[in-house]
């Protein structure tokens, strides 16, 4: 009997022993997983007067895929141009609170004219005289030359106004680039 109970534990144990050592292999190990944001954290779209502004042919934005969009700013030879929020930049929801964005222009035969980006909607005198009520203006740029305008995210979902100022002139051959740069100082 006694030897009938030794085979019986020892039985028990060559048959536990190897299912204990599987059910670790199955239970230890590790997971690795990434995830990517689906919205940029800053956008340009059409602002609440792009459309009268585009119907007069003085600009139009074109949005990309690969890139932010292209951009048409057309002058006139015999009258100042005065575009008031024709464009938005957005920050997303996903955007972090307190990230620095820049708003860069580069230029390289651009003859006139200045961008204005405020935390408001704009008006067309603000826009022509350059003058802002205290608080509002976040930069402006001349649009003939290399610039930037920086500043700090304030809110999640933050919406900005561009407005241009394009005086009399000839604006045929010109070109600029404005591109932004997001750039995260972690926390939120």
């Amino acid at each position: 009997m006694k030897r009938a109970i030794k085979l019986i534990i020892l039985f028990s144990l060559v048959t536990i022993l190897p299912s204990v050592a599987v059910a670790d292999v199955i239970i230890g190990g590790t997971f690795t997983g990434s995830a990517t944001s689906s919205t940029p954290p800053v956008t340009f779209e059409p602002g609440s007067n792009y459309l009268q502004a585009q119907e007069l042919g003085l600009i139009h934005w074109s949005p990309s895929k690969s890139y932010m969009g292209s951009l048409q700013l057309n002058g006139s030879l015999l009258v100042n141009e005065t575009l008031a929020n024709v464009l938005d930049l957005n920050s997303s929801y996903e955007s972090v609170v307190g990230a620095t964005i820049f708003v860069n222009i580069t230029t390289t035969n651009f003859s006139k004219g200045v961008m204005y980006l405020t935390k408001t909607p704009m008006n067309l005198t603000e826009v022509s005289t350059g003058t802002f009520p205290s608080g509002v203006l976040v930069g402006q740029e001349p649009l003939t030359g290399v610039g930037s305008i920086s500043f700090s995210n304030t809110a999640s979902g933050a919406q900005f106004y561009i407005g241009f100022y394009l005086p009399y002139g000839n604006y045929a051959g010109t070109s600029l680039t404005i591109t932004v740069q997001y750039v995260a100082t972690g926390g939120s």
